[in-house]
């Protein structure tokens, strides 16, 4: 059995906390083994987030272990649905979300034809309301 959605957050200022990173993974795969689960390194994804100004200090900084496997950092990851990048500019997620706007935009107008007017004003407020 395996964790559907791990997330380990580490705030340092300094780059030898971020051993304290791998040593925190080592501990979880420990116990997720001995607890009959495992960590997969096939679906796990990395990402260091920083200001552009700090990144000259970690540029060396470019894996992670996961159970014996090196994990290279990402430059953005999704995580429930957001785009995170890793200086937090939210460009990503932006841009994704303009993408899949005017998708469905352009998947309307095929149906335009066959529904009523007020039936067209709802799908088009709807669109951009949020899924609660």
């Amino acid at each position: 059995m395996t964790p559907d959605c791990l997330f380990l957050y580490l705030q340092s200022d300094y780059m030898p906390d971020l051993d304290n990173l791998t040593r925190c993974i080592d501990s979880l795969h420990v116990w997720f083994c001995a607890n009959g689960m495992a960590l997969n390194p096939d679906k796990s994804e990395a990402i260091l987030l920083i200001t552009r100004q700090r990144a000259q200090s970690y540029s060396s900084f470019a894996t992670v272990n996961v159970a014996g496997s090196q994990i290279p950092l990402a430059d953005h990851i999704k995580i429930l649905g957001v785009t995170l990048d890793k200086n937090l500019s939210m460009n990503n997620h932006v841009s994704a979300v303009c993408k899949s706007i005017h998708y469905h935009i352009r998947a309307l107008r095929h149906i335009r034809s066959s529904i009523s007017e007020n039936m067209a004003r709802w799908l088009r407020v709807l669109s951009f309301l949020p899924l609660s």
